[in-house]
């Protein structure tokens, strides 16, 4: 939520492509899967004529974006004049490709329904002086791109003050505001151009960024997909790895971490994919990846299920060779011998997610009987010793956050402790009480709001308290400091949940807290030191997306039962959305953490 000197990242750019890393384990699975063809190519015919002055006697090739990957797909020579055609009698399916000299990438452009077109351009500014014959998909994409390059010029003098730690508050609210308008004028751009082609490949990239504005998990999930379609194939070319992200959302972070959930989900995703035979063979062939990662042996229940379902019955015969279906039966086969003997197959209500979730997860959520006490201690510092460093909201968010706390949740009032404006001395001292009080079967809950800081000198976070001084750290509180303290209260759980920058420092790596499989009765029972944080390791505002997105999500929750991990996957996308920032939920290394989870018990 609050300051600390880092970078602002503009959020307007165009493209990242993001490369994934698999196990060992699955070597097999994926060169397997690695050997089957992208597509199955009809006769047809596609001409895409360039002229790119520069590019004169060259050897250049056509490539196209695939999920994670890229692929070339043609080879053409550029004349003396720099003119070159790509055309053959084959089909060349809807997306985004690119242009490639050598090794180098030289600009993107889309692949229509229309396949036969003109380009016009120089290589010293491809994209500003591209010229679009006798194509709509690209005249509205490359409009886009130069508009979205005029915006970020006009942004970087205000991104400047944003970055520059000499920027007095002022300045800095003066630059995101200004900022903010011009995010705003590329917002609706995108909308206009949404309007105006829907069915445009451009349109669809922006839609592919799209969340359901429903608060609820339930109704979020439910219309996680409106504005994608699972069937369209173009989808799987674009820059970004969009298809994958979503079906990988959508499973990790929107369903329970339980064998006929998950199964219930993917029936969800593959009952739309089918209708397309390049995205049912992708959608299954992801889904069958994804499990075969996973150590839990929900996710081995999985994996075996899936197989079943699509491979052995003969669904994916009309791509899979025998050598192949072969080595995934192989991988299959030991998968089952991992599984202990006694776990029956149960039929997956077909019916709906709201009903799989009351039948399936019934009887373990009742099984939940806390026996100790629920403590909170609760620090906001908005009031500084040094004046320079005061914040606005902190100490009211404190008070908001015990309200929501001891109405809505069983945490009784006199076990929620809370420091307003507290020095050093005084937030260690009641940590350090908490350690002489609580026992194995109690719950603590820590929530701090103030400034952070990160010494990257010395890869250590802090916290810094009323008589924290930028220039002198004999005050400030490391993170260090708070693992500690974690470690030796002996609690059954513990959530620390912390709104400031750097706050993600906590964490050892990036990576995130990934689905246990384990009942609400064995999270439970498990120890958990868990952490859940406003960002990464970048500067946040004081006017807390994170913060207000936090104490929503528990005001309206209707569940009994909120364990941590549903807490921050309902609120994860809305705050990444709504803030330059990235919240993060982990394990607190090296405090005793056993694989439980803190869980919110409803009133």
């Amino acid at each position: 939520m609050h300051s600390g000197y880092s970078l602002i990242t503009i959020q307007i750019t165009i493209f990242v492509i993001n490369k994934i890393k698999m196990p060992k384990r699955i070597i097999l699975l994926l060169v397997f899967l690695g050997s089957v063809p992208i597509a199955v190519f009809s006769q047809n015919y596609y001409k895409i004529e360039f002229k790119v002055t520069g590019l004169e006697n060259r050897k250049l090739y056509l490539g196209h974006y695939y999920d994670d990957k890229t692929y070339i797909c043609d080879t053409t020579y550029a004349n003396k004049s720099g003119e070159f055609t790509f055309t053959r009698y084959k089909q060349l399916k809807n997306g985004v490709y690119f242009l490639v000299e050598g090794k180098t990438k030289l600009f993107d452009f889309i692949v229509g329904d229309n396949k036969t077109f003109r380009l016009e351009s120089s290589s010293s500014e491809y994209n500003e002086k591209m010229t679009v014959f006798n194509d709509t998909e690209n005249k509205v994409w490359f409009e886009n791109i130069r508009f979205i390059i005029e915006r970020n010029k006009e942004a970087k003098p205000y991104v400047d003050v944003i970055k520059d730690a000499r920027s007095s508050t002022n300045q800095i609210d003066e630059a995101k505001a200004k900022f903010n308008e011009i995010n705003l004028k590329v917002q609706n751009y995108h909308v206009t151009i949404q309007n105006n082609y829907p069915n445009s490949i451009t349109a669809k990239m922006f839609n592919a960024d799209w969340v359901p504005a429903y608060k609820d998990l339930y109704n979020f999930r439910r219309h996680y997909f409106d504005n994608f379609n699972l069937a369209d194939d173009a989808l799987l070319r674009l820059p970004k790895p969009y298809y994958q992200q979503k079906l990988n959302h959508y499973l990790d972070q929107l369903n329970w971490p339980h064998k006929d959930s998950a199964l219930l989900a993917i029936n969800n995703i593959i009952s739309v994919s089918k209708r397309n035979p390049e995205t049912y063979k992708y959608s299954v062939y992801t889904i069958l990846r994804k499990y075969a990662t996973k150590n839990d042996i929900a996710s081995k229940q999985v994996l075996v299920k899936v197989y079943d379902t699509y491979f052995k019955s003969g669904e994916m015969d009309y791509w899979i060779s025998s050598s192949q279906f072969d080595d995934v039966s192989e991988v299959v086969r030991k998968t089952r011998l991992e599984l202990p003997s006694d776990i029956s197959e149960r039929n997956v209500n077909e019916s709906t997610d709201r009903q799989v979730v009351s039948k399936a997860d019934a009887n373990r959520i009742n099984l939940v009987k806390p026996v100790g006490k629920y403590y909170a201690l609760l620090i906001g510092v908005s009031s500084y010793e040094d004046g320079r460093l005061n914040l606005a909201n902190p100490v009211s968010d404190v008070t908001k956050f015990q309200t929501v706390l001891t109405e809505k949740y069983d945490f009784d009032k006199q076990d929620v402790l809370v420091l307003n404006n507290p020095r050093r001395e005084e937030i260690l001292k009641q940590l350090y009480l908490l350690r002489k009080t609580i026992t194995s079967n109690d719950n603590l809950l820590i929530f701090y709001a103030g400034h952070g800081f990160w010494d990257a000198d010395i890869k250590q976070g802090y916290w810094w308290p009323n008589d924290a001084s930028p220039d002198n750290p004999h005050n400030w509180i490391s993170n260090s400091d708070i693992k500690e303290v974690i470690n030796g209260i002996k609690s059954g759980h513990t959530l620390l949940i912390a709104d400031a920058c750097f706050s993600g420092s906590l964490f050892r790596d990036a990576s995130q807290i990934k689905s246990s499989g384990l009942g609400l009765q064995a999270l439970y029972r498990l120890p958990s030191r868990q952490a859940m944080t406003s960002t990464t390791l970048t500067k946040v505002s004081d006017d807390s997306a994170f913060l207000y997105y936090l104490l929503k999500r528990l005001q309206e929750n209707q569940e009994k039962y909120l364990t941590a991990r549903d807490l921050f996957s309902s609120l994860q996308v809305a705050v990444a959305s709504n803030s330059l920032n990235a919240p993060q939920f982990q394990e607190i290394p090296d405090t005793g953490h056993e694989g439980g989870e803190f869980i919110f018990i409803k009133k």
